[in-house]
């Protein structure tokens, strides 16, 4: 009760009249508590209401006698008394504390916090410690409903969100069938509602509660696949949140392709995933120019080296065989050169060169040179480096490759 302001307010109007002998108060207290206690604090569900309603009938009766003719009076059976001490048990005194309304805005409050847990595991133990574990399904139903407007309706921080996100799930364990009876009937009602430019906040809920996906109906879920493929805003953000959906992926890798390079460049700079690195890559690979192959690969390849995979070395490897403008850009050697530091088996690495397979490894005098260069080491003149190119790399021309060692000089100096 120390939590219901009503209930506190009922308590201590029934201390008070009782104090006073106020006998009409205490009258008028018995006649509603019922009614208060179903309706006003959802402390009982409909079936309970109903058998101690019956119990307070009957307890009246014989409370106050009444007689059944004019000559006898009403005299309940043993199996009637019975039978309401049975349901005294049962309704009341067996039962564990349970608790009103006024608790979801303290268990809100709960999750607001910055210091409730962020995964899942810690966040069900902190709920199954706390007044949700023994909850009816009213208050399970309005709990999850503030939580779905707190993701769906409001801005949140990452790490806010995750917490969320967390007692949503956490919440589902304890309570799974009133959970997603919950979510099936509110997310398509509270989704509709969600201005175009906020859906994005609808593509990570169902990242973070996939379930959810299913909930969608019909209407809702083409219009969460349409933002994807073209989001109205936060095109890496939404991209990003879509690839994990199994359901939105395809969709998604293909609005990766039409985001623009600086859009690219920030969700790299935040997060290097595979594939963002691999659509960084492949914007470099298909440059039309010297001055854009050198431009992309600068912001979109050298600084993620670190993180390749293999993949990506060997389409730069491709493609400095089959692109000249990448061929002979001066930033290629730089990504070969920062790409053997951080990778020792990047050598064995193969590319395609006209059909065949290729590994990196057999033009060791390509990137050494190359490399080399890049240092400003190597003193072979461009004949020399030609010659020594040539054979590994029969299908580039020496004035190609005398480009290539122009740029990287002028580069380097």
């Amino acid at each position: 009760m120390s939590g219901e302001p009503f209930a506190r307010k009922a308590l201590n109007d029934l201390d008070r009249d009782r104090r006073a002998q106020n006998f009409r108060g205490l009258l008028d207290f018995e006649r509603s508590v019922l009614d208060t206690a179903k309706n006003s604090l959802e402390l009982l569900t409909p079936i309970q209401y109903e058998d101690l309603d019956r119990l307070h009938s009957d307890r009246n009766r014989c409370a106050h006698p009444t007689l059944l003719n004019e000559e006898d009076p009403y005299s309940p059976s043993a199996e009637l008394a019975r039978y309401h001490l049975v349901t005294s048990v049962q309704r009341l005194l067996s039962q564990p504390p349970v608790h009103g309304k006024a608790i979801v805005a303290q268990l809100a409050e709960e999750v607001a916090s910055e210091y409730f847990p962020r995964s899942v595991d810690l966040a069900e133990k902190h709920l199954r410690d706390s007044q949700l574990l023994r909850a009816r399904d009213t208050l399970i139903r309005n709990f999850v409903i503030v939580i779905l407007k707190a993701l769906l309706q409001e801005e949140n921080s990452d790490t806010r969100r995750s917490r969320y996100l967390a007692a949503l799930n956490a919440t589902r364990r304890i309570h799974p069938g009133a959970t997603e009876a919950v979510l099936h009937e509110q997310i398509p009602l509270i989704g509709r509602r969600i201005p175009d430019v906020e859906l994005y906040r609808l593509v990570e809920l169902i990242e973070g509660v996939p379930i959810a996906f299913g909930f969608l109906g019909e209407t809702l879920d083409r219009k969460v696949r349409n933002f994807v493929d073209r989001p109205a805003v936060n095109a890496g953000l939404v991209a990003r949140r879509a690839l994990s959906i199994p359901q939105l992926r395809e969709l998604s890798l293909r609005a990766l392709r039409r985001i623009s390079i600086d859009d690219l460049e920030t969700e790299l700079n935040l997060d290097p995933t595979g594939e963002f690195i691999l659509e960084g890559v492949r914007r470099s690979a298909v440059s039309r120019s010297y001055s854009e192959a050198n431009d992309l690969g600068k912001r979109l390849v050298l600084p993620f080296v670190t993180v390749f995979h293999g993949g990506e070395l060997r389409r730069i490897g491709e493609a400095a065989t089959k692109n000249n403008w990448v061929r002979g850009s001066f930033i290629l050697p730089r990504i070969f050169s920062a790409t053997m530091e951080a990778d020792e088996e990047a050598l064995r690495y193969s590319v395609d060169v006209d059909g065949r397979a290729v590994e990196l490894g057999d033009i060791d005098d390509w990137r050494d040179i190359y490399c080399q260069l890049c240092h400003g080491e190597t003193s072979e003149s461009d004949d020399e480096v030609c010659k020594i190119l040539t054979p590994k790399l029969g299908h580039i021309d020496c004035e190609s490759i005398h480009y290539g060692v122009e740029r990287v000089r002028e580069a380097t100096n």
